[in-house]
């Protein structure tokens, strides 16, 4: 009866909530159709599938994951506040979908490794999209003044 009197409300031919057909419900993205999965490498060549959502940085999903740790990469997508410790290398298949890297992330790499290839990205600046569902990326190693 309820749905009556509103349906009634809202008047004929109304698009809103309620449809010639009954009630409609308006939804937003599910958190689940959210979600890519990313395929990470680790030292041993291990693989391990991480989950992450998309618009979040491909760092969040590795720590969220325990793939990388908080202490090691703090949470920051400000390029100005990365240390370069976020340096990931990216499967060649992969580049292409990988939005380019700016200058600015060039020149963090640049200061943290010696040799810059194609694959080195700094996961901070990753931002995850369906595209990128599957990509396979793997931890880069950890420089000697690192290692505990």
């Amino acid at each position: 009866m309820a749905f009556a009197a509103l349906r009634r409300a809202l008047g004929p031919g109304n698009n809103g909530l309620l449809g010639g057909a009954g009630l409609r419900f308006m939804s937003t993205p599910r958190v689940q159709d959210r979600i890519i999965n990313v395929i990470a490498v680790d030292e041993d060549g291990i693989r391990h599938r991480i989950k992450g959502l998309i618009g979040h940085n491909l760092m969040e999903a590795l720590k969220l994951s325990g793939f990388e740790s908080e202490a090691r990469h703090p949470s920051s997508d400000r390029l100005d506040a990365c240390s370069g410790n976020c340096e990931v290398t990216i499967a060649n298949e992969w580049l292409d979908k990988v939005p380019e890297r700016t200058e600015d992330e060039l020149e963090v790499l640049r200061d943290v490794t010696k040799r810059v290839t194609k694959n080195h990205r700094l996961g901070c600046q990753i931002q995850l999209t369906k595209d990128l569902d599957g990509m396979v990326v793997s931890k880069v190693e950890e420089k000697p003044f690192e290692i505990p």
